[in-house]
């Protein structure tokens, strides 16, 4: 117990709004293990692996990030697994293929199973470990298949859903309007349009016959972009849209410009697309059948001010799940959608602080468990 409580402290320590997310633990390396074979389809995939220098390893968790280009080497998310590693906990975090090539597809379903048995298989796991699961935002449908996979489902202590969807259709309308399922509205975070109509180009009206000119414009806008804060002013994005505008073509430029936010009219395009999308082999996107299969408990965590998927999403994820396998939900003030909110959003929810202190400490206490964390 008292390594638990430890782990939870160190935790709390670098997690929280209080601490600025530019600090790292020092007392962490990583490396990368390749990985190629038939289980991705001939292609080329790393793992990178965390641990403490100074900690013993008494937990493990195997970190799935969304679709970034950046894939585990993101800082956001190298932070957060340096973060989990001092606590004593061995992290894995892939590269899946597609997810760095920005799309969400049917095949990084079956990526992401091989690589999470790949991660179980390690030699760097303790014995006696039962590693778990962290999911976070497009990520959290391939957990949630892996979750559900037979031959992982009883190798799993655990899973965290953060920021994950239940509905995609809901959740990509929300990239581009803000509009919550509550009714509410919110800004939503402008950058994202670019890989909301990246990862829609099979439906979209106007698409030429060879896409991928089109495709790389936009993927050459969100390498420009993310994780620029800076780049959310209009002035700032839009400055870069018009300079890759001007490599357009012609017959396709419109719809570039409609995709990085130079032009309106954006919604009626994408409704469009996704009712041609809906005709086709959609099913792997819907996480309600395979979140009845789940055997581990999963915990459910969202950021009230997400920005990129909504956090009313939770409730309807917890209701897909046996409830003898929910170990929590908890829709928090402390984090957005890739990490803490910051001392302005600490000063002004003050009110609720001791509130969201707890909450932070069950969410927490939540990844210790599912890390499969051992007592001694």
């Amino acid at each position: 117990m008292l390594a638990r409580v430890g782990a939870l402290i160190r935790l709390l320590r670098w997690l929280g709004p209080w601490t600025a997310e530019t600090r790292v633990p020092a007392s962490v390396e990583f490396k990368d293990i390749d990985v190629q074979g038939e289980q991705f389809g001939g292609r080329f995939s790393r793992i990178r692996l965390f641990w403490s220098t100074k900690r013993p390893i008494r937990g493990a968790l195997y970190v799935m990030p969304g679709v970034h280009h950046l894939g585990a080497s993101d800082p956001r998310m190298s932070r957060f697994c340096s973060v989990l590693a001092d606590a004593g906990i061995v992290v894995g975090a892939p590269f899946i293929p597609d997810l760095v090539a920005l799309r969400l597809t049917e095949q990084s379903v079956a990526d992401t199973i091989a690589s999470v048995e790949t991660f179980l298989d390690l030699k760097e796991i303790p014995a006696g470990i039962q590693p778990g699961l962290f999911c976070i935002s497009t990520a959290s449908i391939l957990g949630i298949h892996a979750a559900a996979e037979p031959r992982l489902q009883d190798r799993l202590g655990g899973m965290v859903v953060f920021g994950g969807f239940a509905d995609w259709q809901r959740s990509m309308r929300f990239m581009l309007t803000g509009r919550l399922a509550n009714g509410e509205t919110t800004e939503p975070d402008p950058l994202n349009r670019s890989v909301v109509f990246l990862n829609m180009i099979p439906w979209l009206d106007g698409v030429p016959s060879n896409p991928e000119p089109l495709a790389s414009l936009w993927t050459e806008f969100i390498h420009q972009t993310w994780e620029q804060p800076s780049m959310e002013k209009p002035e700032k994005y839009q400055a870069v849209a018009r300079t890759l505008s001007d490599e357009a073509n012609p017959e396709w430029q419109t719809l570039f410009e409609l995709g990085v936010g130079l032009r309106s009219g954006a919604v009626p395009v994408l409704e469009d697309a996704l009712e041609r999308w809906k005709q086709g082999a959609v099913q792997w996107l819907d996480p309600s059948a395979k979140m009845a299969e789940i055997r581990c408990p999963v915990a459910i965590v969202h950021g009230r001010d997400d920005r990129v998927i909504p956090w009313t999403e939770a409730q309807a994820l917890q209701e897909m799940l046996p409830a003898d396998r929910h170990l929590g939900t908890w829709v928090t003030g402390f984090y957005d959608h890739t990490g803490h909110t910051g001392w302005m959003h600490l000063i002004v929810r003050l009110p609720l602080l001791p509130f969201e202190l707890w909450r932070s400490i069950r969410i927490l206490w939540s990844f210790i468990r599912v890390a499969g964390f051992t007592r001694v």
